[in-house]
């Protein structure tokens, strides 16, 4: 096997690992809302950076609290807070608590409870994917 196959291989094994629904975000944060939606992100991600132009060219995304998870120093952070007007929470991991998150494929979603329960993850496509992600847990959320 080739050492290019041996490395793909690999990095596809850590792909599939994921945190389950069900499952308790591990990190020591915990959000106040019912439903928070945790955006993990890279700096060095050119699809990160078109997500972060989605989140501010779209107005509030209601019953929701959005806080993007990167990878930045501080004031990266800090400048990131700024060009998106105090909209989101921006809070700055260490690359272990990355790997705790198993967020290996950037932009990765997670939606918490306040408990920090998982409540469903996968890749950011877009914000229009997102909208309607977030559409169906709030229907689901509502039938008996």
């Amino acid at each position: 096997m080739s050492k290019f196959s041996e490395i793909f291989q690999m990095r596809m094994a850590e792909d599939v690992e994921i945190l389950a629904k069900g499952e308790m975000l591990p990190l020591n944060q915990r959000y106040t809302s019912n439903r928070n939606l945790l955006i993990c992100l890279s700096f060095n991600c050119l699809r990160c950076m078109e997500m972060i132009e989605e989140l501010k060219s779209c107005g509030p995304i209601s019953r929701i609290n959005i806080v993007l998870l990167t990878d930045g120093s501080y004031i990266e952070n800090q400048q990131l807070t700024e060009y998106l007007m105090n909209r989101y929470p921006v809070q700055g991991l260490e690359s272990d608590e990355f790997k705790l998150l198993k967020a290996y494929s950037k932009p990765y979603y997670y939606v918490v409870d306040q408990n920090n329960i998982i409540i469903g993850s996968g890749k950011w496509i877009n914000l229009s994917h997102m909208q309607d992600i977030l559409r169906i847990e709030f229907i689901n959320e509502v039938k008996p």
